[in-house]
């Protein structure tokens, strides 16, 4: 089954679909990130729905870099991606917790 998945042509279809996945997050998040930072300075959870966007595009880079991987079996690109990924998910679901307590107005965040 390994070998199915990592040397046959087979490895093509799944891949691409991963890429073209990981491309659109990353262009979705890069356009709302736009969008977010466009907002006025004033405006009420502006950096949450930017950490937000900043998580989408970070999770298809990894995506992009994990079945980029794949397509040309650098094993490296594979862990690098789903590493990355992980690591900046995490950290990102922190933030975006901690801004979505500043933007809703609770006490002690704001």
């Amino acid at each position: 089954m390994e070998t199915l998945l990592w040397e046959s042509d087979f490895r093509l279809a799944p891949a691409a679909v991963i890429v073209a996945f990981g491309a659109w997050l990353t262009f979705l998040g890069g356009w709302r990130q736009s969008r977010q930072l466009r907002l006025p300075y004033e405006a009420r959870g502006k950096n949450y729905g930017w950490v937000r966007a900043m998580r989408q595009m970070i999770q298809g880079m990894s995506l992009l870099a994990s079945g980029l991987g794949w397509w040309f079996q650098w094993p490296v690109a594979i862990a690098a991606g789903a590493i990355f990924g992980f690591e900046e998910t995490i950290e990102t679901s922190i933030a975006t917790w901690a801004l979505k307590q500043e933007a809703e107005g609770r006490e002690g965040y704001a």
